[in-house]
């Protein structure tokens, strides 16, 4: 009887292998799976979520502090690249303060996911964090956190307002590319890079204003965020990328602080390019 109520709380505990030949202990508890970081720190990765991924049913999960295998408890510290990757029927998600790391595109294609909390005890993201999470939209972004990988937020749909914290230096690429519904941006004065494809296709932003520390813009950083009026360039902007403002259809006027504005680097675009979109090359 005691082994039979055990299996039902811990459903595997088991040894694996790594390819350099080191143990790790492999754990599936209370509908998540794990992977041992440190048995003598007794910390634990999240790795996977065991629910049904595919179904219409809503579901709230609640990432644990800690675990208790035996009678050994292991704090939760870590999760691990594509751990609720396509993870379709989770609707609110719950990360613990003892969380340090969040791997590689953990939560892309959470299609259901409307909102998450990231606590402030993470230190490092990884590149798509929430990619293709359509339905998002309430998010907060960690103070301490020096830059917002690659794709982190890409076609984000429900996005409508993101405010960058003052520890963000740099913006990764198509960071928030395909956010269909971004209204507005407010960007720190600590941030000095903006990299390709940032803001793509961010069909309804209309005015922008680039902090003042701001040393470079990337190429098609902007593009086709057709709803844009206005732009502000600070005098601290040394290069913009080719293309930065491609088929800005509304763009009507670009103020630029430097004596000697930047050059606006042209290259048509590969099928179709207007040269009326670039009248010259100068900001």
């Amino acid at each position: 009887m005691a082994r039979s109520k055990f299996s039902s709380f811990l459903l595997i505990f088991g040894l694996a292998f790594s390819a350099h030949g080191v143990e790790k202990n492999r754990i599936e508890y209370d509908g998540l799976s794990y992977e041992v970081i440190s048995e003598g720190e007794h910390t634990v990765s999240v790795t996977g979520y065991l629910g049904e991924k595919f179904t219409e049913k809503p579901k709230t999960v609640i990432v644990p502090a800690t675990i208790t295998v035996g009678n050994t408890q292991y704090t939760v510290t870590a999760i691990g690249d594509e751990a609720f990757h396509e993870c379709r029927d989770i609707t609110d998600l719950t990360v613990p303060e003892t969380i340090t790391e969040i791997g590689d595109y953990a939560f892309s294609y959470c299609v259901s996911l409307k909102e998450m909390h990231i606590p402030a005890s993470v230190k490092s993201i990884g590149k798509g964090l929430f990619q293709d999470c359509w339905s998002l939209a309430g998010i907060d972004i960690p103070e301490g956190l020096t830059e917002i990988p690659d794709d982190m937020y890409h076609a984000c749909d429900k996005l409508e307002k993101i405010t960058i914290p003052a520890s963000i230096t740099r913006i990764g690429m198509s960071a928030f590319g395909n956010c269909v519904g971004l209204k507005e941006i407010i960007f720190p004065e600590t941030l000095k890079e903006i990299d390709d494809l940032a803001f793509i296709n961010c069909r309804r932003l209309q005015a922008v204003t680039l902090p003042s520390s701001l040393v470079k813009l990337g190429s098609m950083v902007f593009s086709d965020d057709e709803s844009i009026e206005s732009l502000s360039l600070p005098a601290s902007l040394g290069s913009i990328g080719i293309e930065a403002f491609y088929n800005c259809r509304s763009l009507k006027t670009i103020y630029s602080w430097a004596p000697n504005p930047p050059v606006l680097k042209k290259e048509w675009h590969p099928v179709g390019g207007d040269p009326d979109l670039y009248p010259d090359n100068s900001v």
